[in-house]
């Protein structure tokens, strides 16, 4: 969806819009309706330069991964956990604790 908030402009952006749409309304229909029927809350972002679209893009790609690391953190913190708790199990039966 890079393509169309990569729009020059407003209008460049519709014929984005209906290219991809044409390349993929048979395998994701729902979410092609959705950005024709968000359209206007989508459209505003074009009175903003393309630099200032880009940033706009690319803070909320960054922001997801930040979301992703943090997730997978949580995931390794919880496995060590589960980890250090079997090994606790372990180290008890063995020396009777």
């Amino acid at each position: 969806m890079v393509i169309i908030l990569a729009s020059h402009d407003l209008d460049a952006a519709l014929e984005a819009l209906d290219r991809v749409t044409e390349k993929w309304e048979d395998d994701y229909p729902n979410a092609m309706k959705r950005w024709y029927k968000n359209w206007d809350v989508i459209s505003p972002i074009f009175k903003f330069s393309s630099d200032v679209r880009k940033v706009i893009y690319t803070t909320n790609a960054i922001e997801s991964l930040r979301q992703q690391s943090w997730l997978s953190m949580l995931y390794r913190i919880v496995l060590v956990y589960l980890l250090m708790k079997k090994l606790l199990i372990l180290f008890k039966s063995k020396y009777d604790l």
